[in-house]
């Protein structure tokens, strides 16, 4: 399709947010899109090499795929608020639920933090740990009561921002390696637009981000900024609402700027 389309003349995008080149050996991708499969890194390198433009949110992937396609457009993540799930108010509990959604391929991102979710369920009568997305995930609760803990099947994605509605502190762990560290902010903007506190890996988008909630490196750190948002309601409140701040400055209207832009570029 790429091919009939330069023979024709047409100008081409692709749009990318993973580091297809560095995905690790331990994620399940590493064989159908990786590395581990040189003909799919091969096609990869073919269609970028075919392609006029790059468009990533994230200036990390762009310096990274620059060997091969002539230019790259930062397009950072954005939202619909047209979508009335992202700020439905969320339900009354008597629970402060600690959530975390996700596929299979942040497995290993999250398993390191499973240790501190039991520490904290112990001293913490009211946590409640929600997994989304995930069914192995959620198994690795194991040792959580089955009171202080729930999973929520992966919904379609229009539904998504109802199903975070369901947490009040958002995790985003993510282990420290080169795949990682080209990925986007967009668990973070998704928290924000729903005014959720999050802790987070200190990787450089959420760095970047940095508005809403803690990082968190060690397993201590997790644990320390877990108790410090579910002790302190006022702190989960002020830091939801400064992460909500910024998550309005990347409704779709305001990016649709960078899409102008880039067009006028093109004239």
């Amino acid at each position: 399709g790429m091919q009939k389309c330069k023979e024709s003349g047409k100008t081409i995008f692709i749009d990318l947010d993973d580091d297809f080149l560095n995905i690790p050996r331990s994620h399940p991708g590493y064989k159908i899109t990786g590395p581990g499969d040189k003909k799919a890194i091969q096609r990869l390198r073919t269609a970028l090499s075919m392609a006029d433009h790059l468009v990533t949110p994230s200036p990390i992937i762009a310096e990274r795929y620059a060997e091969f396609v002539g230019s790259n457009y930062i397009v950072p993540n954005n939202w619909w608020s047209g979508n009335n799930f992202w700020l439905k108010p969320a339900q009354n509990r008597r629970t402060i639920n600690i959530g975390w959604a996700g596929t299979i391929t942040h497995q290993k991102d999250f398993r390191p933090i499973v240790p501190v979710l039991e520490s904290i369920v112990k001293k913490h009568d009211n946590a409640m740990i929600i997994i989304g997305g995930d069914p192995k995930v959620f198994n690795f609760l194991e040792k959580i009561p089955d009171h202080q803990k729930m999973f929520l099947p992966m919904v379609p994605h229009e539904d998504y921002p109802f199903m975070l509605s369901n947490f009040d502190i958002l995790l985003a762990p993510l282990e420290n390696n080169k795949f990682n560290q080209a990925k986007s902010d967009i668990k973070l903007l998704e928290a924000g637009i729903r005014s959720i506190p999050w802790v987070a890996s200190p990787l450089p988008a959420y760095e970047e981000w940095a508005k809403g909630g803690l990082l968190a490196e060690t397993a201590e750190d997790w644990e320390m900024a877990i108790e410090s948002l579910l002790n302190d309601k006022e702190k989960r409140k002020a830091l939801g609402a400064e992460g909500h701040e910024k998550a309005l400055t990347r409704e779709s209207k305001h990016i649709a700027e960078h899409w102008l832009e880039i067009l006028r570029e093109l004239e």
